[in-house]
């Protein structure tokens, strides 16, 4: 049982979350929660860690979860990962397909090969098009390093947006509700909503006001989310939000205010996949579900597990 448990790991301005899973036949269980308060900042607005400090909380955490293995997933933002899709001129070999997938992108990057760590999808096998995500090696081997000196095995690295998406995927109520899935979280909310015949629309949303101290500028936000839903029933029809689901840390405080100033019911309460399980305040774990379901999805669809 041991080897199927994935946790998702969520790092915040406040605090870690924790949410462990594991499959069962067609469906989820969790297995265990927890979350660490954090006081002293862990990590800046250019991503560099605080070493010591990341490293104790993760430490602190991993005691708080019940048959823990340590096989984690982690998100990172998506303005730290490259995303495009590309063409081959011809099929390669399937033992040669990463490489020629690698040597496709470095010819098209700024970067050399040696300085990125990629990963790739396919997209069209006919049209051998794939999409490939690539960011710099020196921020995975960073957290690989801060997540094996507290004791856990890194298992999966994700953004931001998938993890969302996701979790919207995976919560049938939130497609019923045509709803736009909003984490609201200190200095950036992230805001997403996936469509059966097209792209998913996904933003991040940088509302951190001037100063050295992290904190919600409510009014920017609603500006923001203003444009943006506009933006998406441009495209997608006006029926494509007709509420927000809110999570994240800053969701209870800014549910009255979004509802008054966009005209939209704010849903707290809605029934996520596992999290009804936890007491109190599940919908702040939803970001480390949607990091935990997007792992095992990734480890089933790469090894047919």
């Amino acid at each position: 049982m041991g080897k199927s448990l994935v946790t998702g790991i969520d790092i915040g301005h406040h605090s870690l979350k924790a949410v462990v899973i594991k499959p069962v036949c067609e469906a989820h269980v969790l297995v265990g929660y927890h979350e660490v308060a954090v006081t002293n900042a862990i990590f800046s607005d250019n991503h560099k860690l605080n070493y010591q400090e990341i490293v104790k909380k993760l430490k602190e955490l991993r005691k708080g979860l019940p048959w823990f293995n340590g096989k984690v997933a982690i998100s990172v933002p998506d303005n730290v990962v490259i995303t495009k899709t590309l063409q081959l001129d011809s099929a390669p070999a399937a033992d040669e397909e990463a490489l020629a997938v690698s040597e496709a992108f470095v010819r098209q990057s700024a970067f050399p090969a040696q300085a990125l760590s990629l990963d790739f999808v396919p997209v069209s096998s006919v049209e051998l098009r794939y999409q490939v995500y690539a960011t710099k090696r020196e921020l995975v081997e960073q957290w690989i390093r801060v997540l094996k000196r507290a004791g856990l095995r890194p298992l999966y690295m994700t953004t931001d947006a998938q993890a969302l998406l996701q979790l919207w995927q995976q919560t049938p109520a939130l497609s019923e509700r045509n709803a736009l899935l909003v984490d609201v979280g200190l200095t950036r909310t992230l805001i997403g909503r996936n469509f059966v015949t097209q792209p998913a629309f996904y933003k991040t949303l940088e509302h951190r006001p001037a100063g050295d101290t992290p904190r919600l500028d409510p009014e920017l936000l609603i500006s923001q989310l203003r444009r943006d839903i506009q933006m998406c029933r441009s495209v997608h029809g006006e029926e494509s939000v007709q509420c927000l689901v809110l999570t994240g840390g800053g969701a209870q405080s800014m549910a009255p205010r979004l509802s008054a100033a966009l005209a939209l019911t704010c849903q707290l309460e809605v029934p996520w996949p596992l999290l009804e399980q936890i007491p109190q305040g599940g919908a702040s774990f939803a970001g480390a579900l949607g990091i935990a379901l997007r792992a095992l999805h990734w480890q089933e669809s790469r090894y047919g597990a």
